[in-house]
């Protein structure tokens, strides 16, 4: 577990909590449709579910939050969480705060969770683009050459796309995070390389379109995606001399400004960043004017993760 999670009794986000485990590994003894578990305790065998946890971005921070109106408040950091009472608008203090859940301390419930997020990055009132057509992506190709070796993967071309964020400055939040982290409103630098993995000389042609998918994961189990941006990249039309001692690849640069495809800003969360497959890149070998046709395919090395966080 990374985070704080609350512990059950029996499998039920809305009960009330028996006890918090502090982040570390567990070994469980049962489990409910692979989202609860059971460990044992030193309170005995009790459950936990890691989507009930506290949020990843959880930070702290001493904020003033207005409340414009009456905000349930919860046990813990979930919508399912049992809810302890009601408050009125006011003004109230919050000590942390991650994914839009706001950490309190009240006097007549105890420490207590509100959900506040910023209306611009509200995950649950983001409204995808009906239309989500590929841009130009305004990026040129460049060349560059690589010792021949191992971890190329895809033949007679070897394709990757990497992301990560232009800003490393991720000092607000906890140890911990990972490349693919990313403040709310930071751009996201994405990298795509293609290189002639075979021992041909190769002539790529103009017929070759490559696209860059962004979704947005809705949810892990089960497995849902939602496209917000797409974008096509300009013409890889090139001769590509074969693989001996050094390995020829075209690679490119762009930014992702966070904004979907109508223009605005997405939520924070979890997004996929995926070279668009199934694509085709065509070619033609040396002295030849056949053209041959190589398949992309969904793999680790056309596609990352990117979490964009909480403000």
């Amino acid at each position: 577990m990374r985070t704080v999670t609350p512990l059950f009794h029996s499998p039920d986000p809305g009960q009330a909590v028996v006890a918090y485990l502090a982040p570390q590994s567990v070994q469980s003894t049962a489990s409910m449709k692979k989202e609860w578990f059971q460990v044992q305790t030193w309170l005995g065998p009790l459950w936990l579910n890691p989507n009930v946890s506290y949020p990843e971005d959880l930070r702290q921070e001493q904020t003033d939050l207005i409340l414009n109106e009456h905000v349930d408040v919860y046990e813990h950091p979930h919508k399912s969480a049992r809810v302890l009472g009601r408050l009125a608008p006011q003004t109230v203090s919050a000590f942390e705060h991650g994914s839009g859940w706001h950490h309190i301390r009240s006097d007549w419930l105890g420490d207590s969770w509100i959900y506040l997020p910023d209306p611009a990055t509200d995950p649950e009132t983001y409204v995808p683009p009906a239309d989500v057509g590929g841009k130009k992506i305004a990026a040129k190709w460049s060349e560059k050459t690589y010792s021949f070796g191992a971890g190329w993967r895809g033949y007679p071309f070897a394709t990757s796309l990497f992301a990560k964020a232009s800003s490393h400055d991720l000092s607000p939040y906890p140890p911990g995070y990972q490349t693919g982290d990313v403040p709310t409103g930071d751009d996201v630098n994405i990298s795509i390389s293609v290189a002639n993995a075979s021992d041909k000389d190769l002539d790529v042609t103009a017929a070759t379109k490559l696209q860059i998918d962004i979704y947005r994961i809705v949810d892990f189990d089960p497995y849902q995606k939602q496209l917000v941006w797409s974008g096509e990249l300009p013409s890889l039309e090139a001769f590509y001399p074969k693989a001996s001692a050094e390995i020829t690849s075209r690679e490119l640069e762009f930014t992702w400004d966070q904004t979907d495809s109508a223009g605005n800003q997405v939520p924070f969360g979890n997004y996929l960043v995926e070279l668009k497959a199934p694509g085709s890149i065509f070619y033609t070998m040396k002295d030849s004017s056949e053209v041959l046709q190589q398949q992309l395919e969904t793999t680790s090395r056309n596609s990352m993760s990117v979490r964009i966080l909480a403000p």
